[in-house]
């Protein structure tokens, strides 16, 4: 691995390449319970799965709307929407923290 990458940064798959994919990408993870819920978006999913890879021991995570909406290729006005959807669901919960700081996210099944 490339020391200018982080571990879990995998390398753009080569298209017409046979893989393997058993323990080749690190990732978001969308947990079965989660994906048979259809009262959530397919997109809340996603930023569900990504808020979880950001959880610490704690169980919160704290990324920036900007970093979280750049990595699922969104604006920001539509990643709140998504974040907005999945705390009405009763997915997550948000603290704000202070000005200037990212909120913290927790989860709730």
């Amino acid at each position: 691995m490339s020391e200018d990458r982080a571990p879990y940064d995998d390398p753009a798959p080569q298209p017409g390449i046979k893989i393997n994919p058993y323990l080749l990408f690190f990732g978001s993870i969308i947990p079965n319970w989660l994906l048979r819920r259809s009262e959530v978006s397919q997109a809340a999913k996603l930023t569900y799965a990504r808020l979880m890879q950001y959880a610490g021991e704690s169980g919160e995570a704290y990324p920036s709307q900007d970093s979280l909406a750049q990595e699922l290729g969104t604006s920001e006005r539509q990643l709140r929407r998504y974040l907005d959807e999945l705390e009405g669901i009763g997915l997550i919960g948000s603290i704000q923290r202070g000005l200037g700081q990212t909120n913290s996210y927790v989860f709730f099944q």
